[in-house]
């Protein structure tokens, strides 16, 4: 648990640019399984990450974005593609992942595996007026490294929860590496009525590493009572491809839902570690998955809480993937 307080507190310091950059906005999001109408502790058991995002900027430069990215990334559209307003998003986060039940203290080879993810994440933003790119760098560690059995066994001290008595089994530490690539396009917007607007999103992702390989397709409804004057693209670079709007609304009351299909090529989460022998189960190949969310945006404070429902994930699972999650934005 100590390491993962430390890394919480680095965070402001490995979020800064070689010359400083300026900020808009901090987040914090709590998913778990238990704000899902009763579910707890199956499958996606929970993750909390913070991000902390630039303001819109001009180019990629010696004063917003360190050396290295703008190495690997400076040939890349986002980078180089003029008349883009552009901003850069940093992120810390801790994943957990159980079998559907964490009180049998021996191996479920049909259920998913015991893990945790402790990683961190750098976005970078190009916004036109009708659509928005991200690619996102994710790099951490899976296994016991990533702190997930003493948070979850601190957690369900805390609240008198049953004690997990799996995690022996959990995967073997490993260090994974992510480059997810998303574009998100405003199809349609307009107004209902007098004063409700409405929004339709596109939203297309790619992924390449050891721990997500795949693409996933879909889209979303927004609805406000007051909007965005332009559009943002709003991007939480979650690595389960969850979907946070509240960037794109400064303020009333507002709702969103939507939908995608993904296909599924590598998941670490269900095939196991890469290099060695580790619990896995027979993964589906797509999956469809359903979100919604309310929320409401006051001066510089935006608060939201949304619904995320997957079909099967892997072909011997019971019943599909079912979480919330509660969501706090700060403008600066």
């Amino acid at each position: 648990m100590n390491k993962w307080l430390v890394l919480l507190c680095f965070f402001p310091l490995t979020a800064t640019g070689e010359n400083g950059t300026e900020w808009e906005t901090f987040n914090v999001t709590v998913e778990n399984d238990s704000f899902a109408l009763g579910k707890s502790d199956k499958y996606y058991s929970s993750n909390i990450r913070l991000q902390l995002e630039s303001v819109d900027f001009d180019q990629f430069n010696d004063s917003n974005t360190p050396k290295i990215f703008r190495t690997l990334f400076g040939n890349t559209k986002i980078f180089k593609d003029t008349g883009s307003s552009r901003s850069i998003a940093y992120q810390i986060g801790q994943s957990i992942f159980t079998p559907a039940d964490i009180t049998v203290d021996v191996p479920q080879p049909d259920d998913l595996p015991y893990a945790g993810l402790l990683y961190g994440s750098v976005g970078f933003k190009a916004r036109k007026e009708t659509y928005a790119d991200t690619i996102a760098l994710l790099a951490g560690f899976v296994g016991p490294v990533s702190l997930a059995e003493q948070t979850q066994e601190l957690v369900h001290g805390i609240t008198g929860s049953d004690a997990p008595k799996g995690w022996k089994y959990q995967l073997h530490n490993e260090p994974v590496l992510n480059l997810s690539y998303e574009r998100r396009w405003q199809l349609k917007r307009g107004i209902l009525g007098d004063s409700v607007h409405y929004e339709l999103v596109g939203i297309g992702q790619a992924k390449l590493g050891n721990m997500l390989t795949g693409a996933e397709l879909g889209g979303a409804v927004v609805i406000s009572k007051y909007t965005s004057a332009v559009f943002r693209g709003a991007s939480s670079m979650d690595p389960k491809s969850g979907y946070l709007f509240q960037n794109d609304i400064q303020k009333g009351p507002y709702c969103y839902f939507g939908g995608t299909g993904e296909l599924t090529l590598r998941n670490i989460f269900l095939d196991g570690n890469t290099f060695r022998d580790s619990p896995s189960v027979d993964k589906n190949y797509t999956h469809f998955s359903m979100f919604w969310g309310v929320g409401y945006a006051i001066s510089k404070w935006n608060v939201s809480m949304s619904w995320t429902k997957e079909t099967e994930r892997f072909k011997t699972q019971n019943g599909g993937f079912y979480y919330g999650s509660i969501s706090v934005s700060y403008r600066f």
